[in-house]
C-alpha cells in the first residue's frame, strides 16, 4: 500500500492483493454469465413462448418458442417491433399470420416491465370449432329422433338409460327427467321374466330383436316389438346398446281376439249353465242356440235355429213390436240391457234379464246379435216380496208414529196438569206441608218432569219422522242462554257435585233457535249430572272463532267405551256402563241433540274415556244454512 503526501489517501491494489481481486471479480463474472446462460436455456426449455419487456419498453428477454411464434429475430427489440396489443393485459388473443395465439400477460412490481406467456392455441381452437359443429349435427340428429313414432332408448355399461327420445316418454309415460340415468331393467313388466336371454345375443351377436313386455308408469302393461344393437369401445368392452321400442299393444290385443276359435266359442257356449247365449242375424232371426238355452226356453236347437226370435215374447209384447225396438236400440248403441217376461216352449212364463250386443264388421256391417240371457225369476220374486215388506214396514212406521204422536199428546195434558198441582201443593196454596209431604212431592214432581220430558222427546222425533220439525231462529245471546242454564241447573245439582260455567262476555249472537238450544244444552247437562260421581266437576263451556260458536259440557264421569261412541247419537242406544250402574235414561237426549245441531246447519262432537269421563261439543254455524 502507498501514501501520497498530497494529503489525499488513496488506497490501490497491488502485489497478491490486486490479484486475489481481480479473481474474485471474474469468477463473478463467470458465474453471473453462467446464471444468464441457465436462465436462456430454461426459457427456451419452455414450450409456452415468453416476452419480458421493460419500464423503457425495449425487449429484454425472449425464448426460442416466442421467437418461433411471432417470427422475431434473435437481435435487440423494442416492444415497437411487437405484435400490437402482444403486451396488454387486456388483450387475451392475437393472430399471426395463420396462428391463433393465447396471451396472458402481467405487470411486474413497481412497474419494471412486462412479462407475456404465449400459446399457440390454433390447433385448440380448430378442434372446439369441430367439436361445436358435431355438437349442432348431433343435436340435429337427436331432434330428427325426435320425431320418430318408435321410442329410442340408449344406455350404458351400467344399464343406465343415457338419452331417450319424445316417443319413449309417450311409451312409458315418463318425462325425459325421469327416464335418463333409470336403470332400463325397471322398465320390464317383471311378470315377464328377465332380461338374460337379451343381454346374452347382445353379448354374442351384439344384436337382439323380439317382443318383450313393458310396464308403464301407471302400471299399465304395453307390448313392444324391440331390435337392439351393441356398441363396443377400442378394447372390444361393452359401452352402449341402443333400442328402439315400437308400440304393438293394439296388435297383441287384437291377436288375442283372433285366437277365440270357434271351437271355444262353443265350449264357452256349452259352459254357461245359467245363461242362455242366442244369436240373431240382423232380422232378428235365430242362427245359434246354445245348450243352455235349450234347458231353459224348452226348445231344442233344431226346432229353433231359422225361426224368428219373437218365437219367445208374449204375443202382446210382439203386438207392441218389442223386440223390434230392443234390436234398434243395441243397433245403436252397441250394447243393450233389458228385463221382462219370456215364454218357453210349454207357454209357461219366466222374468228374464238380456244383454243384446249388436255385432258389427271392422268395415260397419251389422252381422246380427248376440243374446245373453238369465232367468231371474227367483230374484224378481225376492224383489217383489221386498216391495210388499217394505211398503208394509213404512205402514207400520207410520202407525207407530201416529201412535206415539197421539199418545204423547195424550200424556202431555195430564203430566203438565199434574206437575202443576204439585207445584201448588209444594208452595203450600192448598195448606201447610209437613216434611214426609214435602218430600213426597219433590219425587211426584221430579218423576213428573222426567215423563214430561220423555214426551217432549217423543214428539219431537214425531215431528222429525213426518218431515215437521222446524225452528223458529232468532239472534240468540249466548251468553245470556247458558247464563240461565245455569241459574236453573245449579240448584238442583245433587249434593258435592260442582258446576263450572266459563263463557266469555265476547261470544257473538247467533241465529238459532233458543227452544230448541237450551233444550240441547239441558240434555247435555243432564247428561252429565246422570253420569258424574259426588265429587264430581261438570263445566260448561262457551266458545267461538270466525265460523262458529261451541258450547260444550264436559264431566268427570265413568266416561263411554270407544267402539260404543259411534252409536251414541243413535236413537234409544244406551252404553254398556249405563246398564251395568243401573243409571236411568231412554237413549233420546243425544240424539235429539244430534237432531237440534244437523237443523241448524251445526254439528255435535264426542271426546271421552272411560273412567275419566266425556265432553260433548255442539258446534253452531254463526250463519243459518239457506235451506
Amino acid at each position: 500500500m502507498a501514501i501520497e503526501a498530497a494529503g489525499a489517501t488513496r488506497w490501490r491494489p497491488y502485489g497478491v492483493g490486486a490479484a486475489l481481486l481481480g479473481a474474485a471479480v471474474g469468477a463473478a463474472a463467470q458465474v453471473a454469465l453462467r446464471r444468464r446462460r441457465l436462465n436462456r436455456a430454461a426459457l427456451d426449455a419452455v414450450t409456452d413462448g415468453v416476452v419480458i419487456v421493460d419500464r423503457h419498453g425495449r425487449v429484454t428477454r425472449t425464448n426460442r418458442a416466442a421467437r418461433e411464434l411471432l417470427g422475431l429475430p434473435d437481435t435487440s427489440l423494442r416492444v415497437t417491433d411487437l405484435p400490437a396489443g402482444l403486451v396488454d393485459p387486456a388483450v387475451g388473443e392475437i393472430t399471426v399470420v395463420d396462428r391463433q395465439l393465447g396471451l396472458a400477460s402481467h405487470r411486474l412490481p413497481d412497474g419494471a416491465g412486462t412479462v407475456t406467456v404465449i400459446s399457440d392455441v390454433t390447433d385448440r381452437k380448430r378442434a372446439d370449432r369441430n367439436l361445436a359443429a358435431h355438437i349442432v349435427a348431433l343435436e340435429g340428429q337427436l331432434a330428427l329422433l325426435d320425431l320418430a313414432h318408435d321410442a329410442v332408448l340408449i344406455r350404458d355399461a351400467e344399464d343406465r338409460i343415457t338419452y331417450c327420445n319424445r316417443a319413449a316418454e309417450t311409451l312409458y309415460g315418463r318425462p325425459r327427467a325421469e327416464l335418463l340415468g333409470m336403470r332400463a331393467a325397471a322398465l320390464f313388466d317383471p311378470t315377464a321374466g328377465d332380461r338374460s336371454e337379451v343381454d346374452t345375443a347382445l353379448l354374442v351377436t351384439g344384436l337382439w330383436t323380439g317382443e318383450l313386455r313393458h310396464r308403464r308408469a301407471d302400471g299399465g302393461t304395453v307390448f313392444v316389438h324391440s331390435r337392439q344393437a351393441m356398441r363396443r369401445d377400442a378394447n372390444g368392452r361393452p359401452h352402449a346398446v341402443i333400442e328402439i321400442n315400437s308400440d304393438v299393444t293394439g296388435h297383441r290385443l287384437a291377436e288375442a281376439k283372433l285366437r277365440m276359435t270357434e271351437e271355444q266359442q262353443r265350449l264357452l257356449l256349452d259352459g254357461a249353465r245359467d245363461h242362455a247365449v242366442v244369436s240373431l242375424d240382423p232380422d232378428g232371426v235365430v242362427t245359434s242356440w246354445s245348450p243352455s238355452a235349450e234347458r231353459l226356453f224348452g226348445f231344442t236347437e233344431s226346432e229353433i235355429v231359422g225361426q224368428p226370435a219373437t218365437a219367445f215374447f208374449r204375443p202382446e209384447d210382439v203386438s207392441a213390436g218389442l223386440l223390434a225396438r230392443i234390436l234398434a236400440d243395441a243397433r245403436e248403441t252397441g250394447r243393450v240391457e233389458t228385463a221382462g217376461p219370456r215364454v218357453r216352449q210349454d207357454g209357461s212364463t219366466f222374468w228374464a234379464t238380456t244383454v243384446v250386443t249388436a255385432a258389427v264388421a271392422e268395415d260397419g256391417t251389422l252381422r246380427g246379435f248376440v243374446n245373453v240371457i238369465r232367468d231371474d225369476t227367483p230374484r224378481r220374486e225376492v224383489e217383489e216380496q221386498a216391495v210388499v215388506l217394505d211398503t208394509e214396514l213404512r205402514e207400520l212406521d207410520r202407525m207407530r208414529n201416529d201412535l206415539i204422536a197421539t199418545v204423547s199428546h195424550e200424556l202431555r195434558t195430564p203430566l203438565t196438569s199434574i206437575r202443576g198441582y204439585t207445584e201448588l201443593l209444594l208452595e203450600e196454596e192448598a195448606g201447610e206441608l209437613g216434611s214426609i209431604q214435602r218430600r213426597m212431592l219433590d219425587v211426584i214432581d221430579t218423576n213428573g218432569a222426567r215423563l214430561l220430558s220423555l214426551v217432549e222427546d217423543l214428539l219431537s222425533f214425531a215431528k222429525v219422522d213426518t218431515g215437521e220439525f222446524a225452528l223458529s231462529p232468532e239472534l240468540v245471546d249466548m251468553a245470556d242462554l247458558l247464563a240461565s242454564v245455569d241459574t236453573t241447573v245449579r240448584p238442583a245439582l245433587p249434593t258435592g257435585l260442582l258446576l263450572d260455567l266459563v263463557i266469555s262476555a265476547a261470544v257473538p249472537p247467533v241465529p238459532a233457535d233458543p227452544t230448541h238450544i237450551n233444550r240441547a244444552v239441558l240434555s247435555l247437562l243432564s247428561n252429565a249430572v246422570k253420569f258424574s260421581p259426588a265429587g264430581g266437576v261438570i263445566t260448561l263451556t262457551g266458545e267461538y272463532d270466525e265460523n262458529e260458536v261451541r258450547l260444550s259440557v264436559r264431566d268427570t264421569g265413568i266416561g263411554i267405551p270407544p267402539e260404543e261412541q259411534a252409536r251414541l247419537f243413535q236413537r234409544f242406544f244406551r252404553s254398556t256402563l249405563a246398564r251395568e250402574k243401573h243409571i236411568q235414561g231412554t237413549g233420546l237426549g243425544l240424539a235429539l241433540v244430534k237432531t237440534i245441531a244437523e237443523a241448524h246447519g251445526g254439528r255435535v262432537t264426542l271426546e271421552s274415556e272411560v273412567g275419566k269421563g266425556t265432553c260433548v261439543t255442539l258446534h253452531l254455524p254463526r250463519a243459518l244454512p239457506r235451506d
